[in-house]
């Protein structure tokens, strides 16, 4: 499956309803803290926000 980025960040902010919403805690790679992230599960992709309400997602995670 081929993602572009202008694609990814229209579905993740379209007028479809999420499948599940809510915050994580996501464990930091150089420092080992964790930040907290807001998360939208759409079909199998879960996209991660830095804020609650922002439009561009930071990650994206393909879950297969």
């Amino acid at each position: 499956m081929k993602l572009n980025e202008r694609s990814v960040v229209h579905y993740a902010t379209c007028g479809v309803p999420p499948d599940k919403s809510g915050f994580l805690m996501k464990k930091s790679e150089r420092s080992g803290t964790f930040h907290r992230r807001w998360c939208v599960l759409k079909a199998n992709l879960l996209f991660l926000f830095e804020e609650r309400g922002r439009r561009e997602p930071v990650g994206l995670v393909v879950l297969e």
